[in-house]
């Protein structure tokens, strides 16, 4: 008998391939085998425990980032898996929460001082967001990985891949948790900008709490690297505002042309109504 993975000969007491450690299976597919199987390679949390790892994301980070690093895999859920399991969750959300998302995230916008042209560009950068959404964090993991490297550039603890790891993690992480409170955010709307707030104000103090568990940093010394990381990312932020900006007018989802008359417009009524009050007084 070979196993029918790697084609290894195999005796037939032999349950696992002693190569590559795939199960061997003999027996024809069926509905009861297929129910096993299902059960043990997706609903089994001995294997995966994304519990598990969630919740010592929170008590002991470095544990799971750092057990990662150094070999540890069958203990907790590994970080793409893990990132998988929060991107598609969010994704869930939004396949069944999209409106009451779109209309909490609109609420907010209306209570700031804007026209109508600007909320509507608001409105529609808020939309392209929400939209691609998984694949903005996709692409900020390697950019927070290399900020994060830069900041720790003298501590060679950790090289760029590992970086990669613990911001796989972390961005996993915020996002699940920040899924479960957007929860809320369906049934009641009028918290969506404190819930907004709470997940920028846990974002930067969750990276600091994991880094400074992973670096055993002094409080002094993770203020001082949060705050160097901040000066690192702003140009980056500005960076991708920009290309976000171009990318809208360029596609024909913004019209310049119309927000500029827009912007005119505003400036005349505000010119007017200066003069008058000139004018009476």
């Amino acid at each position: 008998m070979n196993c029918k993975n790697c084609n290894t000969i195999l005796s037939e007491e032999n349950r696992f391939c002693n190569q590559c450690g795939a199960k061997v299976i003999q027996h024809r597919l069926s509905f009861k085998s297929l129910l096993v199987e299902l059960k043990e390679n997706v609903f089994n949390l001995d294997a995966n425990r994304p519990l598990q790892t969630f919740i010592d994301l929170f008590v002991r980070p470095e544990a799971v980032i750092g057990g990662y690093i150094q070999g540890v895999r069958k203990k907790y859920l590994n970080p793409f898996g893990y990132f998988t399991l929060a991107i598609t969750l969010f994704g869930l959300f939004l396949f069944f929460f999209s409106e009451e998302y779109a209309n909490a995230m609109a609420g907010v916008s209306s209570t700031i001082d804007q026209d109508a042209s600007q909320l509507e560009i608001t409105q529609k950068i808020s939309e392209f967001v929400m939209k691609y959404q998984s694949f903005i964090f996709f692409l900020f993991v390697p950019l927070l990985a290399f900020i994060s490297k830069l900041v720790f550039l003298k501590n060679k603890k950790f090289n760029y891949v590992e970086h990669l790891i613990i911001n796989t993690y972390g961005q996993a992480h915020i996002s699940l948790f920040s899924t479960l409170l957007y929860f809320c955010t369906v049934w009641f709307q009028d918290i969506f900008n404190y819930i907004s707030l709470s997940v920028t104000i846990l974002y930067i103090l969750y990276f600091a709490y994991i880094l400074k568990r992973l670096f055993q940093l002094s409080f002094l010394q993770i203020v001082l690297k949060t705050l160097l990381f901040f000066v690192i990312f702003l140009p980056f932020y500005l960076l991708l505002s920009v290309l976000l900006w171009v990318f809208l007018v360029v596609s024909g989802q913004v019209d310049l042309q119309e927000m500029m008359e827009a912007q005119k417009a505003k400036q005349s009524v505000s010119y007017i109504a200066s003069s008058f009050r000139n004018w009476t007084s």
